[in-house]
């Protein structure tokens, strides 16, 4: 317990830390330590750590790897509301460029929907104030600066998380390079329902969602997704069909351990 005071008030001193990386912390990290930890990253907020000469760019980098998230913690910390023009400090999701949760499983789909829920209104409200930008520019082809970085393993994820994430991905569409969703116990509907927002991911370059049980159905919502053309999705014994655009950056998929077939 004295360690970790100590470490969340050495993290609050850091006005200028651009990076945080807690791992492997499982077995130790408590409640209070959570909410210690949470305390310390808001104080990062870049509300605080900004001036007119020196501005700080705020928290850029963060990992909480194995840290025994819990749904209900992301839903009593992390998860708050928060209003977006506020000037007290909140948490810093608005110039994040990389994100890990990884190996929480602890955290499922609510506790993963209460994070993004609450992190989307910061991201949302950063690419338009960009895009803003850019229009009032004459060079409007700047990549916009935003969350190039996500992942999301083994966080039990599973069809509600993954309706969950859809929206979110269409706020990063012009950012996000790298989706890491592997061991997340995803089928083929929850590809279906992650189908929407895949397709606007413009920039995306890595894409893992290995160790999930997509099979043959999930294999081929998703190469629709990513390679364009039109998908037929069956609802109350209806077929619907929808016009998917293509992910031209995709460098790597990974969808090892998914028992697809021949087919």
């Amino acid at each position: 317990n004295e360690a970790a005071a100590a470490a969340a008030a050495e993290l609050q001193s850091q006005s200028q830390l651009q990076g945080v990386t807690l791992q492997n912390l499982a077995p130790y990290m408590t409640e209070a330590h959570h909410k210690q930890l949470y305390k310390a990253l808001c104080s990062l907020s870049s509300n605080n750590n900004t001036s007119d000469h020196h501005p700080h760019p705020g928290l850029v980098h963060l990992q909480l790897a194995r840290v025994g998230l819990t749904a209900l913690l992301a839903t009593r910390l992390y998860g708050r509301n928060h209003n977006t023009n506020s000037t007290t400090a909140v948490f810093p999701w608005q110039h994040l460029q990389s994100l890990s949760l990884r190996d929480n499983p602890k955290l499922g789909p609510r506790g993963v929907k209460a994070l993004l829920q609450a992190a989307d209104p910061y991201w949302k409200k950063q690419q338009q104030q960009q895009q803003e930008e850019q229009n009032d520019t004459a060079d409007n082809k700047t990549p916009l600066v935003g969350l190039c970085h996500l992942d999301l393993t083994h966080v039990r994820l599973g069809h509600f998380g993954a309706q969950a994430l859809q929206p979110v991905l269409t706020t990063l569409s012009s950012s996000l390079e790298t989706l890491l969703l592997g061991r997340n116990e995803l089928q083929a509907d929850g590809v279906w329902k992650l189908s929407g927002g895949l397709a606007h991911l413009g920039r995306l370059q890595e894409l893992n969602l290995s160790h999930n049980q997509l099979g043959d159905d999930g294999c081929a919502q998703l190469v629709c997704s990513l390679g364009g053309g039109s998908s037929t999705t069956t609802t109350n014994g209806t077929d619907q069909q929808s016009q998917q655009a293509a992910c031209h950056s995709l460098r790597k998929l990974d969808l090892s351990g998914n028992e697809i077939g021949a087919a």
